[in-house]
């Protein structure tokens, strides 16, 4: 289990004593819920972090027998001869097969499940951890602790209502294994988006068809007008990261009301203020881009470490760790820091100590619950139809960059570019078949001059260093020429309104189409239809999907809660 930050209900930091932090990526935060402008970019590699490299997992070999085209056979062809001309550096190391995303070994000290690797979809990956996590006795407890009455969830800032969702495959994965049925009800949802709201609302309707429905705010400080506010056992709340994130304009702490993170969270303390001690839901997840649980210079806190300071005055006592999609089955990388908090059943140090070690044992499971290799992004991205994504053209920004072009003074993109080129040897390099490829049917893309040209520079230096494999490459663009990331094993992280470009064998494409956007997510066809998210276009698809908890991840910090529900 990650553990960069683990900071007790007392609000004091301390050191983990879980096995080193898992990789956090320096720009890894984006907005998520908030205007998705954030960036992937590489990982930082700590020396007691990460294991060595491993080879890429994605199947790169192509075969005769198979349905390529003659053009894809032709690209590959000339891809095997093709040699980097004019990079005359001397001393340098012999370039390997292993590109920098194709790390999928946990960090030192995590041992995943001892057999099996679960599917990205939901649905697989809960029958997954009831075959190889959970154990026989486990089974037991869940009917004694929960099996006479409804566990209740409450969602707040619910996005597509992913708890719901994960709750919905938690129960169809009981009843399978144990042959008895648990009542995991959805009974409160707040976001002040509308039309996300009706998503919302339908999703628990769609997951929950027995039970009533959820009683629906638009914000929580709506809620907190109540003389008598709806409450739940499980609270699960998103904080909104449009100023905690790396990439934010407007840093602000996560305490500051006048912020969007900060109205957020507030508005929820509000809310646990205005129920009594006893009517205050059990448990408490969180969750937020990574970088709350970083020390922000710009706002002069650590994120995690107030956030556990104020949920410590309403009488919780909780813990952090990182956690990251690719170790839940699902090829994107997506860091968050995720926090479990249990509301005081005893007090005073003995108390305390036993919730640490409640605390203790639901990370401890979370840890079990992840994989050393999650799906292979090549065959995920066979299963979607890329033909069908959209992207929006931006016309003016394409004349813009037109423009910048065909001036005599060249603008500030085609500068930046003539610098990347000298600095990494581009000049006077032969130009790549998959790079010539995507050069041909970038006319046919929705993308300005300004985009294509970094993409082919990017492209370019990835070919040659080897750090991606030509018949499946995935990179956002749209950013500076410094900031794009090409991959080949780990799609990056999804984020709204971001463009992403896929060339996969012979075909290139633009725009995230929505069956792929939610299956990064973690939701596969079949809970696209059990939610009834089958009608929504790409573009929406992408906004709820850049802004939601990844399913898998979810459902296991929720089936990890209800083991262990009670003190030890």
């Amino acid at each position: 289990m990650a553990g960069v930050c683990s900071d007790s209900g007392t609000g004091t930091e301390r050191s983990s004593p879980e096995p080193p932090a898992r990789p956090i990526h320096r720009r890894c935060g984006g907005h998520g819920r908030g205007r998705g402008r954030g960036r992937a970019s590489k990982p930082v590699q700590q020396k007691s972090d990460l294991l060595e490299s491993t080879a890429c997992v994605v199947e790169t070999g192509s075969s005769t027998d198979t349905s390529e085209s003659t053009e894809t056979r032709r690209i590959h062809a000339a891809a095997s001869k093709w040699k980097p001309g004019g990079h005359k550096k001397t001393g340098q190391t012999k370039m390997t097969n292993a590109s920098e995303d194709s790390d999928n070994d946990l960090p030192a000290g995590q041992h995943p499940a001892p057999t099996g690797t679960p599917g990205f979809g939901l649905l697989d990956f809960t029958e997954w951890m009831f075959q190889h996590v959970v154990q026989p006795a486990d089974h037991q407890k869940l009917s004694d602790w929960h099996g006479s009455e409804s566990r209740t969830f409450g969602e707040f800032c619910a996005g597509m209502a992913t708890a719901s969702i994960a709750a919905a495959a938690l129960e169809r994965s009981i009843a399978h294994t144990t042959g008895k049925q648990l009542h995991l009800q959805t009974a409160l949802v707040t976001e002040c988006v509308p039309w996300k709201r009706q998503i919302a609302e339908q999703v628990a309707a769609a997951c929950h068809p027995s039970s009533p429905p959820p009683e629906t705010w638009a914000r929580t400080a709506d809620l907190v007008k109540e003389s008598a506010p709806a409450t739940c056992d499980i609270a699960v709340l998103a904080i909104e990261c449009d100023d905690v994130s790396v990439c934010t304009s407007t840093p602000r702490s996560v305490l500051d009301e006048t912020g969007r993170s900060g109205k957020s969270f507030l508005e929820f303390l509000a809310y646990l203020a205005k129920l009594s001690f006893t009517s205050r839901p059990t448990f408490l997840l969180v969750e937020c881009v990574a970088n709350l649980a970083r020390l922000r210079t710009a706002a002069s806190e650590r994120g995690t470490q107030k956030v556990s300071e104020k949920l410590e005055e309403q009488g919780y006592i909780g813990k952090w760790e990182i956690l990251n999609t690719r170790y839940f089955g699902v090829p994107q990388s997506r860091p968050r820091a995720y926090g479990v908090f249990v509301k005081l059943a005893t007090f005073g140090s003995s108390g305390k100590s036993k919730h640490q070690q409640q605390l203790q044992a639901i990370w401890a499971f979370v840890a079990r619950c992840q994989t050393k290799v999650p799906e292979s992004l090549m065959s995920l991205l066979q299963k979607c139809n890329l033909a069908t994504g959209t992207c929006q053209h931006a016309s003016k920004k394409q004349r813009s960059d037109k423009a910048g072009q065909s001036d005599g003074k060249a603008s500030k993109w085609v500068q930046e570019h003539e610098r990347h080129k000298q600095r990494h040897g581009v000049a006077d390099m032969d130009p790549h078949p998959v790079v010539t490829h995507f050069k041909a049917q970038a006319k046919d893309l929705p993308l300005t001059p300004r985009e294509v040209d970094a993409a082919m520079l990017v492209l370019s230096v990835a070919l040659r260093n080897k750090k991606v494999q030509p018949e499946c490459i995935v990179g956002d663009i749209g950013s500076s020429v410094n900031r794009i990331l090409f991959r080949s094993s780990l799609h990056p992280c999804v984020l709204p309104q971001k463009k992403y470009l896929y060339i996969v064998n012979d075909e290139v494409y633009c725009g995230c189409p929505a069956n792929l956007a939610f299956s990064l997510q973690g939701l596969g066809a079949e809970e696209i239809r059990m939610c009834k998210l089958d009608t929504l276009d790409a573009k929406r698809a992408q906004e709820l999907s850049g802004n939601a908890f990844t399913s898998n991840v979810i459902a296991s910090l929720m089936l990890s809660v209800l083991l262990h529900y009670r003190l030890p």
